[in-house]
This record gives C-alpha cells, structure tokens and sequence, in this order.
C-alpha cells in the first residue's frame, strides 16, 4: 500500500517512481555506516506539489539519531540539508531557492570529509549551479537502520512527485567524477 508507481514516460520521456504524498515511500535496508571521507548525493526529481517539510531522502535511526537528510525547508522553495552529531544535535542549513512545482532537476549535496563530530563543508546544488554552503557535522559512525527516500520521522508531509533516480556515494567525488555523473544523468 506504501509503494509508489513506477510512471513511464514522466521525466524528460523516461520512467520514475511515482510519490502519492500520502503514504508512498521505499524503505532502504540497515547500513550507511560511514560518511568520514565526505558524501556525494543525487537526486533527480519532478515534485508535483510542495508540502510542508518534506522528506526526499532520510538516513538514520529515528528523529535525533545518526540523520543524515535532505527535504524541502518548511514552507519555502528552498531545500534543507541536515545531520546529527552522536549526542543528537543537528547542524544543518536552508537554500533560498531551488524548489519549483512541477519542475525536473537534478539536486546534489556534496560534503566534504572529516573526523566524526567535527564540522566540514557541505554544499547543495541545483543542476550543477551551487545554491549554498555551509559546514555541517560530519556524522557520526553508526549502523543506520531507518532509511528512507519521500518519508520524513517527523510529522511532516510526505514528498509527492516524481523521483527517476537516488545516487549516494560515501565519499566526496572528485570535480571530474561529480562532471561525469551529471554526463550520466544528462545522457540518460
């Protein structure tokens, strides 16, 4: 009942998972233990209505514990990339813009590598045009056992659209690795 649509023909004429915004979402199995070389994330989506708060992609063990997320900034067009250090305090930052009904885009959060704990520099970008950055906790070492793509832990709305793909990598990639895979997502 939770399991969104796979649409053909939706973004740029290729399939995506369809989100209801009520209750479709893909639980992801335990793991994304290690983020201390950085990370590099992708999202290409088409959201079909803003709701407050939404979640697109959520990484932890339940609200204050281990997160690592990316969603919409409450009730504005700007994207909110966020994570907690092992004692649970968030450190996290708002793009002014960047969130557009209806609209297919590529986002990615890239973040540089650290000791857990202490802070790096995280950036989110909208097709490859830099939004903001800021440092962020590098998160903590932990087996991460509720991961979601379009379910938030809080009681927020749910993302409704389209999402046509999710790559995450536990490193911060390269200038020449992040350029091939917006080539990849572009070709494709």
């Amino acid at each position: 009942a939770t399991t969104p649509v796979l649409a053909t023909n939706t973004v740029n004429g290729k399939p995506a998972l369809r989100f209801d915004g009520v209750d479709d979402h893909f639980t992801l199995p335990s793991g994304f233990q290690d983020f201390t070389a950085g990370m590099s994330l992708y999202v290409v989506m088409r959201p079909s209505v803003l709701t407050n708060g939404f979640k697109i992609f959520a990484l932890g063990n339940g609200a204050g514990a281990q997160n690592i997320g990316l969603g919409r900034a409450g009730q504005t067009a700007g994207f909110q990339f966020f994570n907690t250090n092992a004692g649970g305090e968030y450190s996290w930052f708002n793009t002014a813009s960047g969130l557009t009904a209806g609209e297919t885009s590529l986002i990615s959060v890239h973040q540089d590598g650290g000791t857990a704990g202490n802070l790096s520099y995280a950036e989110v970008a909208k097709n490859g045009v830099a939004l903001l950055g800021q440092t962020v906790f590098v998160p903590p070492v932990a087996t991460r056992s509720l991961n979601y793509i379009a379910k938030t832990y809080w009681n927020e709305g749910m993302f409704q659209g389209d999402i046509a793909e999710i790559i995450l990598y536990n490193r911060k990639l390269s200038s020449q690795e992040n350029s091939a895979i917006q080539t990849y997502v572009a070709n494709k």
